[in-house]
């Protein structure tokens, strides 16, 4: 077993960063950053399902809803925007600067299908605020030997079709 001693510690966020530019670059289609060089800052993100929906809330304050660019392909949802730097005419000195200003971007993978149609999306309070509906459950009804009919129609917690009433 190796031990390696290191002067200071590495800073948990900027390894977090840097994983996630990683596998930013595995992703067919996405432009690929140089370690360390990326000019796209990914937001703080909360992905979590509920019985009906898939909810992502992005933590994005500062922003024109009309800078926002919400999108689903395939098993992906992406959200990309550009948050604009404030202008100042005065010179600063900063003491802290930890407000991320530019293009940011964030793909999020989806666990089930959902109803793209029935999406919704809300910027408000800082926070963007996207419900992806899980796709209605289709049905497969035998009928007779050799004949198969599908409907779709969504089930009730206890199984029935709350289309038909059974």
């Amino acid at each position: 077993m190796y031990v390696v001693k290191r002067v200071r510690g590495r800073d948990p966020l900027r390894i977090q960063q840097e994983m996630e530019e990683l596998f930013r670059a595995l992703i067919p289609g996405r432009p690929a950053f140089a370690a360390g060089v990326s000019s796209v800052w990914r937001p703080p993100l909360e992905v979590f399902e509920t019985d009906r929906a898939l909810v992502v809330r992005a933590e994005i304050a500062g922003m024109d809803e009309e800078r926002l660019e919400v999108g689903v392909e395939g098993d992906r949802l992406t959200i990309y925007g550009e948050r604009p730097e404030r202008p100042h005419a005065e010179r600063r000195s900063y003491h802290e600067a930890h407000v991320v200003y530019g293009a940011f971007g964030a793909d999020v993978f989806l666990p089930f299908p959902i109803d793209a149609v029935r999406a919704e999306a809300e910027y408000r309070d800082g926070f963007l605020e996207i419900v992806l509906p899980r796709q209605a459950a289709r049905a497969i009804i035998a009928r007779r030997s050799g004949e198969v009919a599908v409907t779709a129609g969504i089930r009730d917690q206890d199984g029935r079709d709350s289309n038909h009433g059974r």
